[in-house]
């Protein structure tokens, strides 16, 4: 039988490790060989292995948060109406056991595509025992960003932490057309963003400035998408260095924009 792999919390500490923000977009992009997939590659290749990757995925939320603790994960194809070929991909990383008490169990979901689809790129040959973290529906912008200081020290302790959504995310307004340009909203929303992740702008990142209120519900009419970014913020720390490894706008509405805090 399958052994669960189960790194104590109490070794000594590693090296500080990366926590990274990838825009997902589109399940096809875990097909695709384009700039986006390889900006993942590279990525990979720039960090220490971990003992442990735990990911924070938009395609999960739950009432109150849990990881998933299962030996072997199913993959989850999550959505209807792509090729074939996607739904044939299967992630079989071992599964991961961590201890953290501000978290429940779960056993019934797996790896779904904002985890798989970013794993597929960064580490192809899946034998890095992987978890998720879920999102809680309950929470508040501030309460996922406060409820992700809770983790950090997984930082210290030889794991990486990726939060996979997106920054912009409107599936009402794609555009799929070869000459599509972004929409001036997701133009717009992507660089205020950047612009407070670098000063660290909580009221904004919050959405707690009444003037752009109309322009955080056009960017996200729902917010799943939204809440890994402020899981990767919460796990950061004031003094480390923000880089943008990857931006692009895909479809006119969907920001793939990657962020990392090293």
């Amino acid at each position: 039988m399958r052994q669960l792999i189960f790194i104590d919390t109490l070794v000594m500490r590693n090296e500080r490790l990366p926590v990274l923000f990838i825009g997902h977009g589109s399940p096809m992009n875990a097909l695709e060989d384009n700039s986006w997939s390889q900006h993942l590659q590279t990525l990979a290749k720039q960090f220490p292995t971990p003992k442990g990757i735990i990911c924070l995925s938009a395609h999960w939320m739950t009432a109150t948060s849990k990881k998933l603790n299962v030996e072997a994960p199913k993959t989850i194809h999550d959505f209807h109406g792509f090729p074939e070929a996607l739904y044939q991909i299967q992630y079989n990383a071992p599964g991961l056991e961590f201890k953290e008490p501000n978290l429940g169990d779960d056993d019934q979901w797996g790896y779904d595509h904002g985890c798989w689809s970013v794993l597929t790129h960064m580490y192809p040959e899946a034998k890095i025992p992987v978890s998720q973290i879920s999102l809680s529906s309950r929470y508040s912008m501030k309460e996922h960003f406060k409820q992700a200081e809770k983790f950090r020290h997984l930082r210290d302790e030889g794991y990486l932490l990726i939060g996979s959504g997106n920054i912009t995310h409107n599936l009402r307004d794609l555009d799929f057309r070869r000459e599509a340009k972004p929409r001036d909203w997701a133009v717009e929303f992507d660089e205020r963003t950047k612009e407070a992740l670098t000063k660290r702008d909580y009221a904004w990142l919050w959405n707690e400035k009444p003037q752009y209120k109309k322009l955080f519900q056009v960017a996200h009419p729902t917010l799943e998408h939204y809440y890994p970014l402020l899981y990767t913020l919460g796990l950061s720390y004031e003094d480390e260095e923000l880089s943008f490894p990857y931006e692009e706008i895909q479809a006119g509405s969907i920001s793939m924009r990657s962020v990392l805090y090293q």
